[in-house]
């Protein structure tokens, strides 16, 4: 055979290869004409649209496959059934689908795992994406413009990852209901803008154990919530701006981690904690909200806030009823009324933070805040450094309370406070003011002050204020 024949036969053989893989890459991955309701088992790329689908739009009938909707539309005339169904299916991608009117968009269930549902949309559903009662599933990039929920894990649907996700115009934004272990990145949550509705950007009810970073949550009644027992849960470098509250902890819901998260320009607090205990707040933003920067209400106790930023708002830390919390080297500054404002709150450490420039109190305790201990925090340039107002026995210890209009100020039904190793020097009016005669039962002890008022006399000699 001459050397032209034998480069012919390789040709032809070459040829007849190609033409042998492209057609099982045809086979593997065919283009389909499908229609509502129908079943795929092999790979299966889309080439039209499903309109007006009364049952099921698609089933996945088979593990290890990939649907490929290019784009193309699946929708209902009613929300009645479900777009696309996973059902106890493993290794399945779905991808490039966008599924409208249909009870539920795409559902992942019955212990489905090792799914990924990438790049779809979901719009006008009552709800978006569901993952029930199945684990280790990952949701990457998708878009929902759903009626109530955007994306939904419930009922232990656990260890599932959420990366790059959008939820937009829908009261629930993603939630995470009886689930633990997910890991939600990256994702945003904008809902009913100017809606009177209630909305929620990340809402976890009693979910345990699940890590949400990164995320965005705007315009939405609350950024983030947490209740009905949501326990150690971490919440990392999230950003709930411009919502009516940024991140709301309630009902039992105890031993979370908050850290580095920002809560600015929030309608009414940065972060609001009611009824809980055991949770870490560290190096949290909540600056420029209308009302308070941390808003504490009824907790049962052993919260920590520590080196958080309070700044701007109306007030930087409030805390009614809220005892045997420990608030520590945290910055409350530039606030409308006070830095740090207890009432009615008992046992709580607040030590080492700087309260400067407030309109009203650097900080203030009163009704019945009672056994509370003040060290080494810096008061400046307020109206009233520190003022103790109706409660008993509280420990003032080792402040400083500089450039204010007044110090330290005790009333007249300030009680058995314990003040040692003060500074309060450089005040406008006086550094120093006991309304009690004689001080009543206030201890004054080893202070640096200079300038004093006692029952309204000025620099009484001798004085209870030493």
């Amino acid at each position: 055979m001459n050397n032209s024949s034998l480069n012919n036969s390789k040709e032809i053989l070459r040829l007849l290869l190609s033409a042998l893989l492209l057609l099982l890459v045809t086979a593997h991955s065919a283009s389909a004409q499908v229609s509502c309701g129908d079943t795929l088992t092999t790979d299966t790329v889309l080439t039209n649209d499903l309109l007006g689908c009364v049952g099921d739009g698609l089933i996945v009938g088979a593990d290890n496959i990939t649907i490929d909707c290019s784009c193309y539309t699946i929708s209902a005339p009613s929300r009645t059934s479900t777009g696309i169904v996973l059902n106890g299916r493993s290794g399945v991608t779905v991808k490039n689908c966008v599924v409208v009117n249909f009870s539920t968009g795409i559902s992942v269930e019955g212990s489905s795992s090792g799914n990924l549902l990438m790049s779809n949309r979901t719009e006008d559903n009552v709800w978006g994406f569901v993952i029930d009662s199945s684990t280790s599933n990952t949701l990457r990039d998708n878009k929902a413009y759903d009626r109530d929920n955007g994306f939904t894990l419930r009922s232990s649907a656990d260890n599932n990852v959420l990366v790059g996700n959008q939820s937009a115009d829908s009261p629930f934004g993603f939630v995470l209901n009886a689930s633990s272990g997910n890991t939600l990145t990256d994702n945003s949550a904008d809902n009913l803008t100017g809606s009177t509705t209630t909305s929620y950007g990340f809402h976890l009810d009693g979910a345990t154990g699940n890590t949400l970073r990164m995320n965005e949550a705007f315009s939405n009644s609350y950024g983030f919530h947490l209740t009905n027992s949501s326990t150690s849960n971490t919440l990392r470098d999230n950003d709930a701006n411009d919502n009516g509250t940024g991140i709301l902890i309630s009902g039992f819901s105890d031993d979370n981690v908050l850290t580095d998260n920002e809560a600015n320009s929030n309608g009414k607090h940065g972060i609001h904690l009611t009824s809980v205990s055991g949770n870490s707040l560290r190096n949290n933003d909540a600056n420029s909200n209308i009302e308070d920067g941390f808003h504490v209400i009824g907790t049962t106790g052993a919260n920590l806030f520590r080196g958080n930023d309070a700044n701007a708002n109306d007030r930087g830390f409030f805390l009614q009823n809220a005892d045997d919390n420990t608030i520590r080297e945290n910055e409350a500054n530039d606030n409308t009324r006070d830095g740090i404002n207890l009432y009615g709150s008992v046992d709580n450490a607040v030590r080492e933070n700087t309260t400067n420039g407030n309109d009203g109190n650097g900080i203030v305790l009163y009704a019945s805040s009672n056994g509370n201990s003040l060290r080494n925090n810096w008061s400046d340039a307020n109206d009233i450094g520190i003022k103790i107002d109706n409660s008993d026995g509280n420990f003032v210890i080792g402040n400083s309370t500089d450039d204010n209009d007044r110090g330290i100020v005790l009333t007249t039904s300030a009680t058995s406070t314990e003040l040692r190793l003060n500074l309060s020097a450089g005040n406008t009016s006086h550094d120093a003011e006991d309304a009690s005669p004689n001080c009543g039962t206030n201890n004054w002890t080893n202070n640096n002050i200079q300038d004093v008022v006692v029952n309204n006399v000025t620099n009484p000699n001798p004085s209870c204020i030493q």
